[in-house]
């Protein structure tokens, strides 16, 4: 079933904005509007629009992924709960180690 023009519209416009932030360098806007662009596309079972969300999804990860590493490593954990103590996390890449 293809998605109504409504929900279409929805996903075009989350698309739009996630497209705006990425531009912009905003890759967790762009991830965070992508990922709801995909629930809806997902929903409605729009796989054409979903397979487009996939590609921009990507590059904000991406673009995450090499920042973080370009700031090198921050820290290491043993355990989540260390890192939801906490009070600022530091911009970088995390390493997590188990015990």
């Amino acid at each position: 079933m293809a998605s109504s023009s409504r929900t279409a519209g929805k996903i075009d416009s989350l698309m739009e904005t996630a497209s705006a932030a990425l531009a912009k360098g905003d890759y967790f806007a762009c991830e965070r509007e992508s990922l709801k662009a995909m629930e809806l596309a997902h929903a409605s079972t729009d796989w054409d629009r979903l397979a487009r969300i996939c590609m921009p999804l990507e590059e904000a990860r991406r673009q995450k992924r090499l920042e973080a590493a370009d700031i090198g490593v921050a820290g290491t954990l043993d355990s989540v709960d260390e890192l939801l103590e906490m009070d600022t996390i530091a911009p970088g890449c995390w390493l997590f180690e188990p015990l």
